[in-house]
């Protein structure tokens, strides 16, 4: 299907920032932006993709985006559909720019068809856990139906998943299953469809994958902890994933270490420069991930397995495994501190009307 798109919400200025560029694709939800100068001149294109790219190569994400835009582009003169939907089906895209004289962008053609592909994936979501670091709040209530603004934390999951048309979702569960199982008979309106993986013994983040019915796996596999509240992009994961040709994709969140005291530099016991305060950049694990359904043959049956176990065993394979670098927002609900942070963030970043 075809149609066309107001250019407004896909514009952004060529001295706005990647951090201005995140918020008009995060509010097209089509994963691209067109970069403009004076009078709507198209000079250029910054794909979701682009940005997380530049994020992995250590980059600013206040660095402005004419440095990462994209300056060969396709588009097309003619306002016709048909031209139009040639070149996308032809080149794999979703989006192609009518243009006018001076490059002016007049109009956008978007397929619809390229998402087809995401109804066929699951959603397995790993709700097993005691939740030891918050046994005062899940002794009796499980972890993952600890509620934040009268809303479970797994409903929250459950919820940015469907957003992106994620809609069959296994549980995986163990401890108080049949409490979870009895919350989502009684709320069953959530516009999905949940099946669930029920462990007779712990088997770890990555092993209760191995209780995945064969005959209803599709390739691709969204792996999720019950445990992390975010706004993640699952489309813009699943392409990442899809255009690197990957079989595990992992997605990171930034961490940065600020270190208080100047450092030495020293080689073989002589100073040879000092560096004042300096900040250390790590990418860890955010408890999200991708995988081919081929990578399942990895996880050992009835076996204590983690996701980095999975990892681990891929890597050592020389499986592509690639990184996803969230901008979005994150949270791992792991201890009391985390919940009543993630409380009193809630409302400012899960605006109702938007994130429904």
């Amino acid at each position: 299907m075809l149609r066309i798109d107001n250019i407004k919400k896909y514009i952004t200025a060529k001295e706005s920032t990647l951090k201005e560029v995140v918020k008009v694709i995060d509010s097209n939800r089509e994963g691209i932006a067109f970069v403009v100068e004076k009078n709507n001149k198209l000079i250029g294109t910054i794909t979701d993709g682009d940005v997380r790219r530049f994020i992995l190569k250590n980059g600013d994400i206040n660095t402005r985006c004419n440095v990462v835009m994209n300056r060969r582009y396709l588009y097309i003169r003619k306002d016709s559909p048909e031209e139009a939907l040639r070149l996308i089906q032809t080149n794999r895209i979703r989006h192609i720019p009518l243009v006018g004289n001076g490059r002016k962008l007049q109009k956008i053609f978007v397929s619809d068809t390229l998402y087809d592909q995401h109804n066929k994936v699951i959603a397995v979501i790993m709700a097993g856990g005691e939740g030891k670091r918050l046994r005062k709040v899940s002794r009796h209530t499980p972890k993952p139906l600890v509620k934040i603004e009268e809303k479970p934390i797994l409903e929250d999951v459950i919820t940015g998943l469907r957003k992106h048309n994620i809609k069959d979702i296994y549980l995986a569960i163990r401890y108080k299953a049949n409490t979870i199982k009895s919350h989502f008979k009684k709320n069953s309106n959530l516009g999905v469809n949940i099946k669930y993986l029920e462990e007779k013994k712990k088997l770890g983040t990555a092993g209760a994958l191995s209780l995945l019915p064969k005959d209803e796996i599709p390739d691709t596999i969204v792996v999720v902890n019950a445990d992390v509240l975010t706004s993640t992009n699952y489309t813009s994961l699943i392409d990442f994933y899809r255009n690197h040709h990957l079989l595990l994709c992992a997605a990171s969140k930034e961490y940065v270490f600020d270190i208080p005291y100047g450092v030495f530099d020293v080689c073989n016991g002589y100073l040879t420069g000092i560096t004042e305060k300096p900040s250390r950049r790590f990418l860890c694990n955010a408890g999200i991930y991708v995988l081919n359904k081929e990578v399942l043959k990895l996880i050992p049956k009835h076996k204590h397995f983690n996701m980095t176990d999975l990892i681990k065993a891929a890597t050592h394979r020389s499986l592509p495994v690639g990184v996803f670098p969230l901008y979005e927002y994150w949270i791992d609900i792991g201890n009391a501190a985390d919940l009543y942070r993630a409380k009193s963030e809630y409302n400012v970043i899960f605006k109702r009307k938007e994130y429904e």
